[in-house]
């Protein structure tokens, strides 16, 4: 049995099709320069921010649920940074995305009646979570005068902590996340038209503990 050779047609563009293709090409021209001149009239709607402050968690009473042992160090704050991008609305509303690094926090526990698991419990149950994260919110401008200005913000952001103990040459790690609120207070100084110098501070209301940071920041718009 003999394989015959496939053989490939030519395609012919019928004058229909050559229509189509200038009428489509046409549109995305359009298309495009009303992109650009909507971009061009939103000049400086666009920003980006950076933010450095020191992390604090509130563990409150936690060290008291402690079962047996005593704690014998106890750290937590830390110093946080985050980077942002946020898109300015013409009603005072900003739409913000970030990265947040609360650093870590810390605790040492002693006891001669701990056994190896009772240890680890203690930790993981009394250390101070801070963690990282992403952010999405909004900011909200109050007031302004001049150059000086104050906004909230309000939003949520997806965490994740890891909590490790190590007793008698044993570690363990403790992995905790969730999907907390968060909400802020903050003024600001414009320095040009594209540069603004802030001061704030912030809560995020983890499930395990809240944690409040005081920063200084800067933002640049383009």
């Amino acid at each position: 049995m003999k394989n015959s050779p496939i053989k490939s047609s030519p395609i012919e563009n019928s004058p229909i099709e050559n229509n189509q293709v200038k009428s489509l090409i046409a549109k995305l021209i359009t298309l495009s320069a009303g992109l650009l001149l909507s971009a061009t009239s939103h000049a400086n709607n666009w920003l980006v921010s950076v933010e450095l402050g020191k992390s604090e968690a509130n563990i409150g009473s936690l060290t008291a649920q402690l079962p047996s042992g005593e704690v014998t160090h106890l750290s937590d704050s830390d110093t946080s940074w985050s980077l942002g991008i946020g898109y300015q609305l013409d009603n005072g509303l900003t739409l913000e995305a970030s990265y947040l690094e609360l650093g870590d926090g810390d605790v040492t526990i002693t006891g001669d009646s701990l056994s190896a698991t009772q240890y680890h419990n203690s930790v993981a149950n009394i250390s101070p979570v801070l963690g990282d994260g992403f952010t999405l919110g909004a900011r909200y401008q109050l007031w302004q005068q001049e150059d000086i200005s104050t906004s909230v913000s309000l939003g949520l952001i997806t965490w994740e902590g890891d909590i490790t103990s190590t007793y008698q040459k044993q570690q363990i790690t403790t992995k905790r996340d969730g999907n907390d609120i968060y909400y802020g207070l903050e003024g600001h100084y414009q320095l040009t038209k594209q540069w603004q110098l802030s001061i704030g501070f912030t809560r995020y209301a983890l499930e395990p503990n809240d944690v409040d940071v005081i920063y200084l920041g800067g933002a640049y718009s383009f």
